[in-house]
């Protein structure tokens, strides 16, 4: 954390974010985030890089002068092990972690076109989930829910049962109080989808 600290701000940042996604990351997901261009995010990540904090993915070599001069040879990254992607995670303050995981998840919704979120159900709602108690407005809390339900099937269909089930569980604490008349079918969908998994 000390070594992480002494890094500019920005690539402090960038390492928080990427922490967020998990051991690797691209660079075209994490500049999105970053709000910057990949060029931009690629400078920010290029002390970690000459620390050896980060590393390239490619099955090609690269030396770092190279890599400097074509930033955009390589789109994937990885921490250099998992205490340093911890390290980062724990750069973000407790009582921001939840709004950076909502941050992230409703960019990624916002760029996702509605054909695929089935396939990214997890990356989403994981990241909406953690951050779903800062969820104000009705909609968006009912698309949540629904989101939970397509990753709950997706869940189930994998044999993920615990999973599956939290995920119902989740979109149930979603729910308005008068979703039985307003939302009869997501809410009966939510209920039963729990009910068959609590019977196998």
């Amino acid at each position: 954390i000390q070594k992480l600290q002494k890094l500019p701000e920005d690539t402090q940042q960038v390492l928080r974010l990427g922490a967020c996604l998990g051991n690797q990351f691209d660079l075209n997901t994490i500049s999105l985030i970053h709000g910057k261009e990949a060029v931009g995010t690629f400078r920010d990540l290029w002390p970690a890089i000459k620390e050896d904090l980060i590393q390239p993915i490619s099955d090609l070599q690269f030396t770092q002068e190279q890599l400097f001069n074509f930033p955009l040879l390589v789109l994937n990254y990885q921490f250099l092990h998992d205490r340093v992607q911890q390290a980062a995670y724990a750069l973000i303050d407790d009582s921001q972690k939840k709004a950076v995981h909502l941050q992230i998840g409703r960019m990624f919704l916002m760029n996702t076109p509605v054909e695929y979120r089935l396939d990214r159900a997890f990356e989403l709602v994981d990241h909406l989930n953690v951050g779903r108690e800062l969820i104000t407005e009705g909609e968006e809390k009912l698309e949540l829910a629904a989101l939970n339900l397509d990753a709950a099937k997706k869940a189930k269909d994998a044999t993920a049962y615990q999973a599956a089930k939290d995920y119902l569980t989740a979109g149930v604490e979603l729910l308005p109080e008068n979703s039985w008349g307003d939302r009869y079918d997501l809410t009966f969908a939510l209920y039963k989808n729990i009910a068959e998994i609590e019977y196998l």
